[in-house]
């Protein structure tokens, strides 16, 4: 879908059932093609050092298209059916490839995109990709953190602009011209930067 600043490419999976015959058998009010079908976006990645997150995403479309094809129980074989059936899955599973390759190379916790802008010591001022959204981009009451968002020194800076990475704005890019045809109903962000698991 574009390339990152380093001239990676962001890589992505759309899945569905392409039968349409499939989409009324699982209880779709109506047949429709695959291109014009409600959309789930799923990515993971954002935060380069988050390794287990594309694993844990790729894995649960892995487990979603063995269920589809007809193992598990047959209520997991029918969830996995009707939800192919009626939905569009576009997947990116690493949307800062970038920064996960530098993380496998170089730094291990490393965080961010790979743009360079800016010199901050011994490595590049690179920006957030989970805060370049344009969507209140760098909107905050607190002014500390106010001030993190705006330095590319930080871990937070969320850029010179919103979408002023390449990576976000391809996704973003993608997003828009997939509303045309049809609206996403769901963006899920898979996230592994936690030792806490809870409600």
């Amino acid at each position: 879908i574009g390339q990152s600043w380093e001239g990676r490419s962001l890589r992505l999976l759309e899945v569905a059932s392409q039968s349409e015959a499939a989409a009324v058998e699982a209880g779709a009010a109506e047949a429709l093609p695959v291109e014009d079908r409600p959309l789930i976006f799923l990515q993971a990645a954002q935060h380069a050092r988050e390794w287990v997150a594309p694993a844990a995403l790729l894995f649960a479309l892995l487990d979603l298209l063995r269920a589809s094809s007809g193992s598990g129980s047959e209520e997991a074989v029918a969830s996995a059916r009707q939800l192919l059936a009626r939905y569009l899955l576009a997947v990116v599973p690493i949307v800062n490839p970038d920064g996960y390759a530098y993380t496998w190379t170089t730094n291990r916790m490393w965080r961010r995109t790979r743009s360079n802008r800016t010199s901050c010591g011994s490595e590049v001022g690179a920006v957030d990709p989970n805060r370049n959204w344009g969507y209140k981009w760098r909107e905050t009451t607190s002014v500390s953190y106010r001030a993190e968002l705006r330095d590319p020194c930080t871990n937070v800076y969320a850029g010179p602009a919103p979408f002023s990475e390449p990576e976000t704005l391809a996704v973003a890019t993608y997003l828009r011209t997939r509303q045309r045809r049809s609206a996403a109903r769901s963006w899920v962000d898979t996230t592994t930067g936690g030792v806490h698991v809870g409600p």
